[in-house]
């Protein structure tokens, strides 16, 4: 792989990651228990993203 690759591959995932915290720190903050619900499940899909691309950043180490 090359280094580019993994670089963007490293932005994506911190990315993700960064998506996973704001969503979490958000469903934490609003009232609406709709907008909590759908906050947390935002929050657990990108969680699921960044294991992915994590998974396929090990592969190519």
């Amino acid at each position: 792989m090359k280094l580019h690759d993994r670089e963007i591959l490293m932005k994506a995932i911190l990315d993700e990651q960064e998506k996973v915290r704001d969503f979490e720190s958000h469903s934490k903050t609003v009232k609406d228990e709709e907008v909590r619900r759908v906050f947390k499940q935002l929050a657990e899909e990108h969680g699921h993203h960044a294991r992915q691309l994590h998974e396929l950043l090990e592969r190519f180490e």
